[in-house]
C-alpha cells in the first residue's frame, strides 16, 4: 500500500477532476455562484478529500467507508453536471474533458474500493444473541 495518499493514481486523477470542475464552473452565470457552482465544486473536492482521509484511517473498513463516500460524491457530481449541461452552462470543450475525467475517476475509485475487500457483515447469530433480554 502506498505510504501517502498523494501516491495514489486515483487521488491524483480526482485532484485533476476538481481542477477541471473549478475551470468549468468559472463560466457559469453569476447567479449560480451559491447554487450549482458551489455544489459542483464541493462534490468534486469531496472525492480526493475522502480518499485521502480514508487512506489515513486505522483500518481497511474505515478506508473503505471513506472511499464509499467518495463514490457518493462522484455520483452527485454526475447529477449536477447533467443538470448544468442541460441548462446550457459551460462551454463544450471543458464539458468533454469533465465527462472523460469523471468517468476515469469513477472507474479508478471503484477498483480501489474492490481492492479494500468486501464489506464486513455482522454475524446474524451474534445479532440474535444481542437482542435477547
Amino acid at each position: 500500500m502506498p505510504k501517502s495518499f498523494r501516491e495514489l493514481d486515483v487521488w491524483q486523477a480526482a485532484m485533476g477532476l476538481a481542477k477541471i470542475v473549478y475551470g468549468l464552473t468559472d463560466s457559469f452565470p453569476r447567479r449560480e455562484l451559491f447554487g450549482l457552482v458551489a455544489q459542483m465544486r464541493a462534490a468534486a473536492v469531496s472525492i480526493p478529500v475522502n480518499i485521502a482521509e480514508g487512506q489515513g484511517r486505522n483500518t481497511r473498513a474505515e478506508y473503505r467507508q471513506f472511499v464509499g463516500i467518495a463514490v457518493g460524491s462522484a455520483n452527485e457530481l454526475v447529477t449536477l453536471g447533467e443538470l448544468a449541461q442541460e441548462l446550457g452552462y459551460g462551454q463544450e470543450r471543458p464539458w468533454e474533458a469533465f465527462w472523460v475525467e469523471l468517468d476515469r475517476v469513477r472507474r479508478m475509485r471503484l477498483r480501489l474500493r474492490r481492492s479494500l475487500g468486501p464489506v464486513a457483515r455482522a454475524d446474524p447469530a451474534a445479532r440474535a444473541v444481542n437482542r435477547q433480554p
